[in-house]
Protein backbone atom coordinates (compact mmCIF):
# COMPACT_ATOMS: atom_id res chain seq x y z
CA UNK A 1 0.00 0.00 0.00
CA UNK A 2 1.34 2.89 -1.34
CA UNK A 3 1.40 6.32 1.07
CA UNK A 4 -1.49 8.48 -0.85
CA UNK A 5 -4.09 10.32 0.33
CA UNK A 6 -7.08 7.88 0.73
CA UNK A 7 -9.01 8.36 3.85
CA UNK A 8 -12.05 6.05 4.91
CA UNK A 9 -15.90 7.84 4.25
CA UNK A 10 -17.62 4.12 3.14
CA UNK A 11 -16.52 0.79 3.73
CA UNK A 12 -15.94 -0.65 0.13
CA UNK A 13 -18.16 -4.14 1.52
CA UNK A 14 -19.73 -5.62 4.76
CA UNK A 15 -17.84 -5.27 7.19
CA UNK A 16 -16.36 -9.17 7.95
CA UNK A 17 -17.25 -10.27 11.75
CA UNK A 18 -13.34 -10.84 12.81
CA UNK A 19 -13.58 -6.94 12.45
CA UNK A 20 -15.26 -6.14 15.76
CA UNK A 21 -12.49 -8.10 17.71
CA UNK A 22 -9.70 -6.70 15.72
CA UNK A 23 -10.58 -3.36 16.70
CA UNK A 24 -11.27 -3.97 20.31
CA UNK A 25 -7.38 -5.58 20.18
CA UNK A 26 -6.16 -2.73 18.82
CA UNK A 27 -7.74 -0.29 20.82
CA UNK A 28 -7.22 -1.99 24.20
CA UNK A 29 -2.90 -3.91 23.19
CA UNK A 30 -1.85 0.09 23.62
CA UNK A 31 -2.72 0.85 26.62
CA UNK A 32 -2.69 -2.53 27.98
CA UNK A 33 0.83 -2.85 27.05
CA UNK A 34 2.16 -0.03 28.03
CA UNK A 35 1.13 -0.29 31.41
CA UNK A 36 1.96 -4.08 32.10
CA UNK A 37 5.19 -2.92 33.91
CA UNK A 38 3.44 -0.87 36.59
CA UNK A 39 4.11 -4.05 39.42
CA UNK A 40 7.19 -3.61 38.67
CA UNK A 41 7.91 0.17 39.44
CA UNK A 42 9.54 -0.54 42.71
CA UNK A 43 11.85 -3.43 41.08
CA UNK A 44 13.16 -0.73 38.27
CA UNK A 45 13.51 1.61 40.99
CA UNK A 46 15.82 -0.27 42.57
CA UNK A 47 17.39 -1.56 39.68
CA UNK A 48 18.65 1.97 38.10
CA UNK A 49 19.18 3.36 42.19
CA UNK A 50 16.73 5.62 41.58
CA UNK A 51 13.48 7.24 43.93
CA UNK A 52 9.71 6.84 43.22
CA UNK A 53 9.69 10.42 41.80
CA UNK A 54 12.39 9.71 39.55
CA UNK A 55 10.07 5.98 38.19
CA UNK A 56 7.23 8.72 38.10
CA UNK A 57 9.03 10.23 35.14
CA UNK A 58 8.60 7.42 32.85
CA UNK A 59 4.62 8.02 33.22
CA UNK A 60 4.86 11.59 32.50
CA UNK A 61 7.11 10.57 29.51
CA UNK A 62 4.22 8.67 28.17
CA UNK A 63 1.73 10.29 28.88
CA UNK A 64 3.45 13.69 27.19
CA UNK A 65 4.23 11.24 24.23
CA UNK A 66 0.58 10.22 23.98
CA UNK A 67 -0.75 13.65 23.35
CA UNK A 68 1.92 14.03 20.60
CA UNK A 69 0.19 11.06 18.77
CA UNK A 70 -3.57 12.03 19.06
CA UNK A 71 -2.73 15.58 17.95
CA UNK A 72 -0.62 13.63 15.09
CA UNK A 73 -2.57 10.21 13.69
CA UNK A 74 -5.75 11.25 13.31
CA UNK A 75 -5.27 13.96 11.17
CA UNK A 76 -2.83 11.77 9.05
CA UNK A 77 -4.96 8.46 9.36
CA UNK A 78 -7.61 11.05 7.60
CA UNK A 79 -5.20 11.94 5.05
CA UNK A 80 -3.03 9.17 4.38
CA UNK A 81 -5.03 6.04 5.32
CA UNK A 82 -5.94 4.27 8.50
CA UNK A 83 -3.38 1.11 7.59
CA UNK A 84 -0.83 3.28 6.79
CA UNK A 85 -0.40 5.79 9.66
CA UNK A 86 -1.41 2.47 11.93
CA UNK A 87 1.72 0.64 10.67
CA UNK A 88 3.84 3.70 11.10
CA UNK A 89 2.71 3.99 14.57
CA UNK A 90 2.43 0.35 15.61
CA UNK A 91 5.97 0.63 14.84
CA UNK A 92 6.51 3.02 16.60
CA UNK A 93 5.17 1.30 19.62
CA UNK A 94 7.06 -1.60 19.26
CA UNK A 95 10.35 0.48 18.64
CA UNK A 96 9.88 2.04 21.97
CA UNK A 97 8.75 -1.46 24.08
CA UNK A 98 12.25 -2.83 22.96
CA UNK A 99 13.95 0.15 23.53
CA UNK A 100 11.76 -0.10 27.15
CA UNK A 101 13.14 -3.44 27.18
CA UNK A 102 16.84 -2.75 26.79
CA UNK A 103 17.34 0.10 28.72
CA UNK A 104 20.42 0.52 31.24
CA UNK A 105 19.49 3.63 32.57
CA UNK A 106 16.22 5.69 33.70
CA UNK A 107 16.70 8.41 30.78
CA UNK A 108 16.97 5.69 28.42
CA UNK A 109 13.60 3.90 29.78
CA UNK A 110 12.06 7.58 30.15
CA UNK A 111 12.60 8.40 26.24
CA UNK A 112 11.85 5.04 25.28
CA UNK A 113 8.74 5.62 26.95
CA UNK A 114 8.02 8.60 25.34
CA UNK A 115 8.52 7.02 22.01
CA UNK A 116 6.09 4.08 23.15
CA UNK A 117 3.50 6.17 24.39
CA UNK A 118 3.27 8.23 20.69
CA UNK A 119 2.60 4.91 19.52
CA UNK A 120 -0.11 3.61 21.67
CA UNK A 121 -3.29 5.79 20.36
CA UNK A 122 -3.58 4.83 17.14
CA UNK A 123 -5.51 1.82 18.04
CA UNK A 124 -7.75 3.75 19.83
CA UNK A 125 -8.30 6.43 16.81
CA UNK A 126 -8.44 3.78 14.38
CA UNK A 127 -11.54 1.57 16.22
CA UNK A 128 -13.39 4.15 16.95
CA UNK A 129 -12.95 5.79 13.14
CA UNK A 130 -14.01 2.52 11.66
CA UNK A 131 -16.79 2.01 13.87
CA UNK A 132 -18.35 5.27 12.51
CA UNK A 133 -17.68 4.51 8.79
CA UNK A 134 -18.45 1.09 8.59
CA UNK A 135 -21.47 0.13 10.04
CA UNK A 136 -25.07 2.00 10.38
CA UNK A 137 -25.73 4.23 12.96
CA UNK A 138 -27.82 1.63 14.91
CA UNK A 139 -25.37 -1.06 15.30
CA UNK A 140 -22.18 1.64 15.42
CA UNK A 141 -23.59 2.52 18.42
CA UNK A 142 -23.71 -0.94 20.05
CA UNK A 143 -20.14 -1.59 18.41
CA UNK A 144 -18.92 1.70 20.12
CA UNK A 145 -20.36 0.72 23.83
CA UNK A 146 -18.61 -2.73 23.24
CA UNK A 147 -15.43 -1.16 22.60
CA UNK A 148 -16.04 1.14 25.17
CA UNK A 149 -16.58 -1.76 27.42
CA UNK A 150 -12.81 -3.15 26.15
CA UNK A 151 -11.30 -0.14 27.11
CA UNK A 152 -13.23 -0.15 30.54
CA UNK A 153 -11.84 -3.70 31.39
CA UNK A 154 -8.14 -2.99 30.00
CA UNK A 155 -6.82 -1.38 32.79
CA UNK A 156 -7.85 -3.84 35.08
CA UNK A 157 -6.54 -6.71 33.73
CA UNK A 158 -2.80 -4.90 33.09
CA UNK A 159 -1.26 -5.02 36.63
CA UNK A 160 -2.72 -8.48 36.81
CA UNK A 161 -1.18 -10.11 33.78
CA UNK A 162 2.25 -7.96 34.64
CA UNK A 163 2.36 -9.40 37.91
CA UNK A 164 2.02 -13.05 36.47
CA UNK A 165 5.37 -11.88 34.38
CA UNK A 166 7.17 -10.36 36.92
CA UNK A 167 6.94 -14.04 38.85
CA UNK A 168 7.46 -15.77 36.07
CA UNK A 169 10.43 -13.95 34.46
CA UNK A 170 11.68 -9.68 34.87
CA UNK A 171 10.55 -6.08 34.21
CA UNK A 172 12.36 -6.37 30.53
CA UNK A 173 9.45 -9.23 29.85
CA UNK A 174 6.76 -6.84 30.04
CA UNK A 175 8.24 -4.51 27.58
CA UNK A 176 8.64 -7.51 25.23
CA UNK A 177 5.32 -9.10 25.64
CA UNK A 178 3.82 -5.55 25.40
CA UNK A 179 5.48 -5.60 21.61
CA UNK A 180 4.45 -8.71 20.41
CA UNK A 181 1.19 -7.59 21.56
CA UNK A 182 1.45 -4.54 19.22
CA UNK A 183 2.48 -6.62 16.29
CA UNK A 184 0.07 -9.23 16.61
CA UNK A 185 -3.04 -6.44 17.09
CA UNK A 186 -1.46 -5.10 13.50
CA UNK A 187 -1.51 -8.58 11.89
CA UNK A 188 -5.28 -8.76 12.42
CA UNK A 189 -6.15 -5.29 11.16
CA UNK A 190 -4.51 -6.00 8.27
CA UNK A 191 -6.55 -9.06 7.64
CA UNK A 192 -9.25 -7.37 8.20
CA UNK A 193 -9.61 -3.80 7.66
CA UNK A 194 -12.05 -2.90 5.58
CA UNK A 195 -10.91 -1.00 2.35
CA UNK A 196 -11.62 2.46 1.48
CA UNK A 197 -11.93 5.01 -0.87
CA UNK A 198 -10.76 8.82 -1.12
CA UNK A 199 -13.03 11.38 0.95
CA UNK A 200 -12.96 14.50 -0.82
CA UNK A 201 -13.19 16.52 2.66
CA UNK A 202 -9.65 14.80 2.93
CA UNK A 203 -8.19 17.12 0.12
CA UNK A 204 -8.92 19.68 2.03
CA UNK A 205 -6.75 22.14 4.40
CA UNK A 206 -5.97 20.66 8.04
CA UNK A 207 -6.99 24.48 9.01
CA UNK A 208 -10.46 23.63 7.37
CA UNK A 209 -11.20 20.36 8.65
CA UNK A 210 -10.01 22.03 12.32
CA UNK A 211 -12.20 25.10 11.72
CA UNK A 212 -14.81 22.84 10.67
CA UNK A 213 -14.73 20.73 14.06
CA UNK A 214 -14.01 23.98 16.13
CA UNK A 215 -17.18 25.73 14.70
CA UNK A 216 -19.38 23.05 15.39
CA UNK A 217 -21.05 23.14 18.70
CA UNK A 218 -22.39 19.59 18.65
CA UNK A 219 -18.72 18.51 19.05
CA UNK A 220 -17.71 21.61 21.63
CA UNK A 221 -19.87 19.71 23.46
CA UNK A 222 -19.08 15.99 23.53
CA UNK A 223 -15.28 17.48 23.92
CA UNK A 224 -16.38 18.83 27.18
CA UNK A 225 -18.54 15.77 28.29
CA UNK A 226 -15.68 13.29 26.72
CA UNK A 227 -12.46 15.17 28.56
CA UNK A 228 -14.55 15.76 31.86
CA UNK A 229 -15.19 11.82 31.80
CA UNK A 230 -11.91 11.12 31.32
CA UNK A 231 -10.74 13.59 33.84
CA UNK A 232 -12.67 11.36 36.06
CA UNK A 233 -11.59 8.06 35.72
CA UNK A 234 -8.05 9.38 35.98
CA UNK A 235 -8.38 11.25 39.21
CA UNK A 236 -10.41 8.59 40.65
CA UNK A 237 -7.68 5.79 39.68
CA UNK A 238 -4.65 8.30 40.82
CA UNK A 239 -6.74 9.42 43.95
CA UNK A 240 -8.63 6.74 45.11
CA UNK A 241 -5.30 3.72 46.78
CA UNK A 242 -4.60 7.33 49.12
CA UNK A 243 -8.03 7.34 49.85
CA UNK A 244 -8.91 3.50 49.91
CA UNK A 245 -5.98 2.43 51.28
CA UNK A 246 -4.22 5.02 53.32
CA UNK A 247 -7.73 7.13 54.75
CA UNK A 248 -9.83 3.87 54.77
CA UNK A 249 -7.39 1.67 55.86
CA UNK A 250 -8.29 -1.11 53.26
CA UNK A 251 -6.00 -3.79 52.19
CA UNK A 252 -4.18 -3.70 48.85
CA UNK A 253 -6.39 -6.88 47.65
CA UNK A 254 -10.04 -4.85 49.03
CA UNK A 255 -9.03 -2.19 47.08
CA UNK A 256 -8.65 -4.19 43.91
CA UNK A 257 -12.27 -5.34 44.56
CA UNK A 258 -13.59 -1.89 45.01
CA UNK A 259 -11.74 -1.02 41.83
CA UNK A 260 -12.73 -4.09 39.72
CA UNK A 261 -16.28 -4.38 40.73
CA UNK A 262 -16.72 -0.50 39.23
CA UNK A 263 -14.90 -1.52 35.81
CA UNK A 264 -16.93 -4.59 35.46
CA UNK A 265 -19.64 -2.72 36.37
CA UNK A 266 -18.64 -0.46 33.76
CA UNK A 267 -17.99 -2.97 30.96
CA UNK A 268 -21.62 -4.41 31.68
CA UNK A 269 -23.53 -0.97 32.00
CA UNK A 270 -21.92 -0.22 28.62
CA UNK A 271 -22.15 -2.89 26.73
CA UNK A 272 -26.24 -2.66 28.13
CA UNK A 273 -26.13 1.04 26.71
CA UNK A 274 -25.07 0.55 23.38
CA UNK A 275 -28.32 -1.67 22.67
CA UNK A 276 -30.70 0.70 24.40
CA UNK A 277 -28.52 3.60 21.69
CA UNK A 278 -29.22 1.28 18.85
CA UNK A 279 -32.86 1.69 18.91
CA UNK A 280 -33.51 5.67 20.40
CA UNK A 281 -30.02 6.92 19.47
CA UNK A 282 -26.71 8.21 20.96
CA UNK A 283 -28.29 11.86 22.31
CA UNK A 284 -31.46 9.67 24.21
CA UNK A 285 -29.31 7.70 25.09
CA UNK A 286 -26.65 9.93 26.82
CA UNK A 287 -29.58 11.44 28.17
CA UNK A 288 -31.16 8.19 30.11
CA UNK A 289 -27.74 8.45 31.75
CA UNK A 290 -27.84 11.83 32.83
CA UNK A 291 -30.05 11.17 36.10
CA UNK A 292 -27.52 7.99 37.41
CA UNK A 293 -24.55 10.45 36.86
CA UNK A 294 -26.17 13.42 38.74
CA UNK A 295 -27.48 10.67 41.31
CA UNK A 296 -23.90 9.02 41.83
CA UNK A 297 -22.42 12.81 42.10
CA UNK A 298 -24.62 13.57 45.18
CA UNK A 299 -23.67 10.39 46.53
CA UNK A 300 -19.71 10.78 46.36
CA UNK A 301 -20.36 14.22 48.22
CA UNK A 302 -22.39 12.55 50.77
CA UNK A 303 -20.03 9.68 51.00
CA UNK A 304 -16.88 12.05 51.89
CA UNK A 305 -18.36 13.88 54.09
CA UNK A 306 -19.59 10.67 55.99
CA UNK A 307 -15.62 9.54 55.75
CA UNK A 308 -17.16 5.67 55.96
CA UNK A 309 -15.13 3.32 53.90
CA UNK A 310 -18.43 1.55 52.78
CA UNK A 311 -20.10 4.58 51.56
CA UNK A 312 -17.20 5.66 49.45
CA UNK A 313 -16.47 2.33 48.00
CA UNK A 314 -20.44 1.79 47.09
CA UNK A 315 -20.40 5.43 45.64
CA UNK A 316 -17.15 4.61 43.37
CA UNK A 317 -18.63 1.39 42.00
CA UNK A 318 -22.52 3.29 41.25
CA UNK A 319 -20.43 6.32 39.93
CA UNK A 320 -17.82 4.34 37.59
CA UNK A 321 -21.12 2.09 36.20
CA UNK A 322 -23.44 5.27 35.58
CA UNK A 323 -20.43 5.91 33.59
CA UNK A 324 -21.22 3.32 31.50
CA UNK A 325 -24.93 4.62 30.24
CA UNK A 326 -23.12 7.83 29.12
CA UNK A 327 -19.52 7.03 27.63
CA UNK A 328 -20.19 5.29 24.63
CA UNK A 329 -22.77 7.62 23.40
CA UNK A 330 -20.58 10.53 23.86
CA UNK A 331 -17.76 9.03 21.67
CA UNK A 332 -20.47 8.15 19.22
CA UNK A 333 -22.17 11.77 19.50
CA UNK A 334 -18.54 12.87 18.75
CA UNK A 335 -18.08 11.18 15.44
CA UNK A 336 -21.57 10.94 13.98
CA UNK A 337 -21.73 14.67 12.05
CA UNK A 338 -18.26 13.84 10.88
CA UNK A 339 -18.03 11.02 8.49
CA UNK A 340 -15.13 12.04 6.43
CA UNK A 341 -12.97 13.50 8.67
CA UNK A 342 -13.61 10.92 11.99
CA UNK A 343 -10.06 10.18 12.73
CA UNK A 344 -9.54 13.56 13.30
CA UNK A 345 -12.43 14.06 15.43
CA UNK A 346 -11.73 10.87 17.44
CA UNK A 347 -7.84 12.04 17.80
CA UNK A 348 -8.31 15.96 18.77
CA UNK A 349 -11.23 14.52 21.50
CA UNK A 350 -8.92 12.47 22.67
CA UNK A 351 -5.75 14.67 23.02
CA UNK A 352 -8.35 17.29 24.99
CA UNK A 353 -9.36 14.28 27.30
CA UNK A 354 -5.71 13.46 28.28
CA UNK A 355 -4.82 16.98 28.96
CA UNK A 356 -7.92 17.43 31.10
CA UNK A 357 -6.91 13.89 32.86
CA UNK A 358 -3.35 15.09 33.41
CA UNK A 359 -4.66 18.59 34.51
CA UNK A 360 -6.98 17.07 36.82
CA UNK A 361 -4.89 14.53 38.89
CA UNK A 362 -2.38 17.43 39.33
CA UNK A 363 -5.10 19.73 40.81
CA UNK A 364 -6.83 16.21 42.62
CA UNK A 365 -2.96 16.56 44.67
CA UNK A 366 -3.26 20.28 45.08
CA UNK A 367 -6.70 20.37 46.66
CA UNK A 368 -8.04 17.37 47.72
CA UNK A 369 -4.86 15.57 48.82
CA UNK A 370 -5.08 13.64 52.29
CA UNK A 371 -8.76 14.56 52.20
CA UNK A 372 -11.77 11.60 52.25
CA UNK A 373 -14.21 14.88 51.93
CA UNK A 374 -12.42 16.53 49.03
CA UNK A 375 -12.05 13.40 47.07
CA UNK A 376 -15.70 12.99 46.86
CA UNK A 377 -15.80 16.57 46.26
CA UNK A 378 -13.82 16.66 43.60
CA UNK A 379 -15.38 13.39 41.92
CA UNK A 380 -18.40 15.09 42.37
CA UNK A 381 -17.55 18.36 40.34
CA UNK A 382 -16.47 16.21 37.19
CA UNK A 383 -19.39 14.69 37.12
CA UNK A 384 -21.07 18.02 37.36
CA UNK A 385 -19.15 19.15 34.28
CA UNK A 386 -20.10 16.43 31.97
CA UNK A 387 -23.88 17.14 33.18
CA UNK A 388 -23.06 20.73 31.97
CA UNK A 389 -21.62 19.75 28.66
CA UNK A 390 -24.49 17.60 28.08
CA UNK A 391 -26.93 20.50 28.64
CA UNK A 392 -24.87 22.91 26.00
CA UNK A 393 -25.42 20.22 23.14
CA UNK A 394 -27.45 20.83 20.44
CA UNK A 395 -28.93 17.40 19.94
CA UNK A 396 -27.42 16.26 17.13
CA UNK A 397 -27.61 19.66 15.32
CA UNK A 398 -23.89 21.09 13.93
Amino acid sequence: MTLAAIPPTEPLSTPSRALMPALCALAITGPMGSFLYLPALPRLASDFGTSEAGMQATLTAYLIGTCCGFALFGVLSDRFGRLNVLTAAAGLFVVGSLGCAAAGGLATLTGARFVQGAGSVAGIITARATIRMSWPPAAARQRMAILSAAMGAAPAASPLIGSVLLALLDWRATFAVAAILSAAALGGAWLVLPGTRTAPAARTRLASHLSELAGSAAYRATVIMSSASNALFMAMMAGSPFVFIELAGMSPFGYSLVVGTALIGFSVVAVLSGRLAARIGSYRGALRGMAPVAFAAVLMIAAGLMEEPWAIAGATVFLISAMGLVVPNINMLMLEPFPDIAATAASMGLLAGTIAGAVSVTLLGLLAAGSMPGFGLFIAALAAIVLAGFALHPAGGR
